[in-house]
């Protein structure tokens, strides 16, 4: 199943300080989540392969991400202008990331 911004607020994940990507979601199309104020952590399940363009842009006060092994491609700007982005730990499983994806953020230390 396709995460897009049309699904995000009838499942009530708009408003989420901890996100949790639900199990059966094995993209979050671009945008979904962009300029979003609320989310500072996001758990992602299992199941997880892809994020596309600018998902999470602009997502100023989101301090953590929990990749999972399934996830294969992080996309074009994904994660760019996150400003309170901490730290990335990446799992084996990661393939591809594109041009951008973690791009205009100074808090980055590891």
């Amino acid at each position: 199943m396709k995460l897009t911004e049309e699904k995000v607020k009838p499942l009530g994940l708009d408003t989420k300080e901890e996100l949790v990507i639900p199990k059966d979601i094995k993209v979050i199309e671009g945008e979904t989540f962009r300029y979003n104020k609320n989310i500072r952590k996001i758990i992602m399940n299992e199941g997880l392969e892809v994020i596309k363009s600018s998902a999470f842009a602009s997502c100023e006060t989101l301090e953590e991400i929990i990749f999972p092994t399934s996830l294969k491609t992080i996309g074009n700007s994904t994660f760019k202008k996150c400003s309170s982005l901490k730290n990335l730990n990446f799992n084996e499983g990661l393939e591809v990331i594109k041009d951008c994806a973690f791009s205009e953020r100074k808090s980055l230390k590891r």
